[in-house]
């Protein structure tokens, strides 16, 4: 059971960096307004 948990957790880990890298991905393609005054 705990082997399952922490499979689970580690699922869970890999989806969130893994939206986090294509959004991070999609506003250095597509840069918002906001996100290009935070970079000046």
């Amino acid at each position: 059971m705990k082997i399952q948990n922490r499979l689970a957790g580690i699922a869970e880990g890999l989806y969130f960096i893994n939206h986090e890298f294509e959004r991070d991905l999609a506003s250095v393609l597509k840069p918002a307004p906001r996100a290009s005054k935070e970079a000046q």
